[in-house]
């Protein structure tokens, strides 16, 4: 792969080939980024619910569905917020593999709530981005 050199040491890929090839790998980098941001803004909107939960104080069996409620938003919470960690440093370092055993781990945990919606939320954003590029 050629490369040139202009003054002041900025270097451009030698044809235009290149170019388009480095503006696309960039190009689903940036993709893959918008959807983790995305997901991350509909997990908040999930755990926000949490502060519209009323207790029904008469209710005992509504005690423990409401404190597994909050426990999932907090546990999703812990989940996240080293994905909003990496979005705010444009996800330098960021292990995608290790993002999604996470996810997996709480399933396994949560298997009353539908956590798959979260990768189902991401894939789906890419899609609809890759179908934007095409």
């Amino acid at each position: 792969m050629g490369a040139s050199v202009l003054d002041g040491g900025t270097i451009l890929p030698a044809t235009c080939e290149e170019a388009n090839t480095k503006d696309q790998s960039r190009q689903m980098d940036d993709q893959r980024k918008n959807a983790y941001r995305y997901l991350l803004y509909w997990a908040m909107l999930d755990i926000r619910l949490v502060a519209w939960i009323r207790l029904p104080w008469w209710n005992p069996f509504a005690w423990r569905q409401t404190w597994r409620r909050i426990h999932y938003a907090g546990s999703v919470a812990d989940w996240l917020h080293n994905l909003a960690f990496f979005a705010s440093t444009e996800f330098e370092g960021f292990d995608e593999e290790w993002f999604w055993n996470e996810l997996h781990s709480f399933e396994r945990r949560f298997g009353d709530f539908d956590l798959g919606r979260y990768k189902s939320v991401f894939d789906r954003r890419l899609d609809e981005l890759n179908t934007r590029t095409t």
